[in-house]
């Protein structure tokens, strides 16, 4: 299970107070933290304008990880939905 974002939503404010890239961050940083929390093995990797949360749960974890996915996946969308310009969701299997 693996979330990538990539990019700044330049436009919707200004650096540090864009109200979109934050609620993108907030959702990235918080799906990190409940890996941890959770107990589940999470791999972070984080720089300007990007994030990329991967989880390789155990078996006795898969179900916890899904949900907290999810439910990232909704926030996600709901906001892609809301700031149409500003946030595009591509979705790949693997």
């Amino acid at each position: 299970m693996r979330i990538i974002s990539r990019g700044h939503a330049t436009g919707a404010g200004d650096p540090g107070f864009n109200l979109v890239c934050c609620s993108v961050s907030t959702l990235m940083y918080t799906l990190a933290e409940a890996g941890d929390q959770m107990d589940i093995n999470a791999s972070v990797a984080a720089d300007d304008g990007f994030m990329d949360v991967t989880f390789t749960p155990r078996p006795a974890k898969a179900y916890e990880a899904d949900m907290i996915f999810r439910t990232i996946i909704s926030g996600l969308l709901a906001l892609a939905s809301q700031y149409p310009d500003y946030i595009h969701i591509r979705k790949e299997y693997e």
